[in-house]
C-alpha cells in the first residue's frame, strides 16, 4: 500500500500524537476516511472511519482500532523522546519551508522541548537560553537548522 507524501506525513503526525497529545479524535477519523479514499481498506481503518466524530464517550472504544490502524500502516509506537524528535523535525521543516512562521515554530519547539526531559532536547533549550523566543528570524531559522541536524543524528541511525 503506497501512500502519498501528504497522507504519509499525516499518518506520522497522528502516530506521534498518540504519545504527545494535541490531536483530536476527529483527526483520526478524518485520516481513516482519507485512507479509505486512497484504497487502504483494513478492518481497523474501516472501524475508525465509521466512528461517530462528535461522541466524546466513543474515545475509549475507538482507541484499540486506532492503534491497530497504525500497526496496519506499518507504524510502530515510538518512545516519547523519539516522538518528540519526530515532531521537532516536522516543525523545523515547516519553519524552513515557510509553511510555519519562525516565531510560531520557535514557540512550538520550546513547548515541545519542555514536554520531555531537559537533556533530551538540549539544543532547543540552549538556543532559547541564548536568543530567547524573540531572537529574530535569522536566529529562529538557525534554531530550525540546528534541530534538523540534531534530529537527523538521533533518528536516522
Amino acid at each position: 500500500m503506497e501512500l502519498t507524501a501528504e497522507l504519509s506525513r499525516r499518518v506520522d503526525e497522528l502516530n506521534i500524537g498518540r504519545l504527545l497529545g494535541g490531536v483530536l479524535l476527529t483527526d483520526y477519523i478524518r485520516l481513516a476516511c482519507d485512507l479509505l479514499v486512497a484504497g487502504v481498506e483494513t478492518p481497523a481503518v474501516v472501524e475508525v472511519a465509521a466512528a461517530p466524530p462528535d461522541d466524546k464517550a466513543s474515545w475509549a472504544g475507538i482507541e484499540e482500532p486506532i492503534n491497530a490502524m497504525f500497526v496496519d500502516l506499518g507504524r510502530t509506537w515510538p518512545d516519547t523522546t523519539t516522538a518528540a524528535w519526530i515532531r521537532a523535525r516536522m516543525i523545523a521543516t515547516a519553519m524552513l519551508s515557510g509553511e510555519l512562521s519562525v516565531a510560531i515554530g520557535g514557540e512550538k519547539l520550546w513547548s515541545l522541548a519542555n514536554s520531555v526531559p531537559y537533556t533530551e532536547m538540549l539544543v532547543i533549550h540552549e538556543a532559547v537560553d541564548e536568543y530567547g523566543l524573540l531572537g529574530g528570524e535569522a536566529r529562529m531559522t538557525g534554531l530550525a537548522e540546528d534541530v534538523l541536524r540534531e534530529a537527523a543524528e538521533r533518528l536516522d541511525r
